[in-house]
């Protein structure tokens, strides 16, 4: 069977799943698959294309933005593949070198390991290998969760983003900006406080943890400790200006 990266956040998020799982411990050192790997995929991104349809509001609850059904799901599947796809030939733009990314799963880069006489398994969205090995994970929601939804600022003054884009318009926090000061915008200690919600693996945080567990089974496969990590999201700025580029 083996812990794919999706079981083990599930186990991390709630101890009782791994009952509710009927985890065999016989079953845990062998192989998975590529059919049972694909139907835990396709459930994660399920779980990801329903949460960008329930917004939070000022007072942390939860409003259903639509009623979907899990048939609509199934269409909107092949386009959370386009959307990697596209991040595919971004990266081959934005990195060069050589890039590992397909529409199935299976001919994507994968990484495993064994601990305790357990398999551990992963497959990675996007591989690129420029003369350093660059890490993306793709997901289905927009940079507004980051840019917008993440900020801070003194009372009743502008707010900002924690985060700063470079010239290639990869976004990064503003701490790692050399001679930048932050109580210029906001009062230092809010500034951490705004990013905890990063680390919140149930809300804001959970892309990053699902990236730091990617990371985890990588090293735990390669050794190599010096790969860059990323999160691919779509620029909720865009606006689409009725051209299409290759049909």
């Amino acid at each position: 069977m083996a812990i794919t990266k999706t079981k083990f956040i599930n186990y991390s998020r709630c101890p009782r799943y791994v009952a509710l799982d009927e985890v065999k411990k016989e079953r845990l050192n062998a192989d998975i698959s590529y059919s049972d790997y694909l139907e835990e995929e396709i459930d994660i991104k399920k779980f990801e294309l329903i949460s960008q349809m329930i917004d939070i509001d000022d007072e942390g609850n939860e409003e259903d933005l639509i009623d979907i059904v899990d048939e609509q799901l199934e269409i909107m599947l092949p386009y959370y593949k386009k959307i990697e796809q596209l991040a595919g030939k971004k990266v081959e733009d934005l990195f060069g070198g050589n890039s590992i990314y397909a529409e199935k799963t299976q001919d994507q880069k994968s990484f495993e390991f064994i601990d305790n006489g357990i398999k551990y398994l992963c497959y990675v969205d996007i591989y690129n290998d420029n003369g350093k090995i660059n890490i993306i994970e793709v997901k289905a929601t927009t940079s507004r969760k980051f840019i917008k939804d993440i900020t801070g600022g003194y009372y009743k003054k502008e707010k900002y983003s924690l985060f700063f884009k470079d010239d290639k318009g990869i976004f990064h926090l503003k701490e790692d900006l050399q001679n930048y000061n932050l109580e210029d915008e906001m009062p230092k200690e809010e500034y951490y406080k705004k990013r905890l919600k990063l680390k919140d693996k149930y809300k804001f945080g959970k892309y990053i943890y699902d990236l730091a567990v990617q990371r985890m089974f990588i090293e735990k496969d390669t050794k190599n400790y010096d790969i860059n990590y990323y999160l691919a999201v779509l620029n909720h700025e865009y606006v689409f200006d009725g051209t299409y580029i290759d049909g």
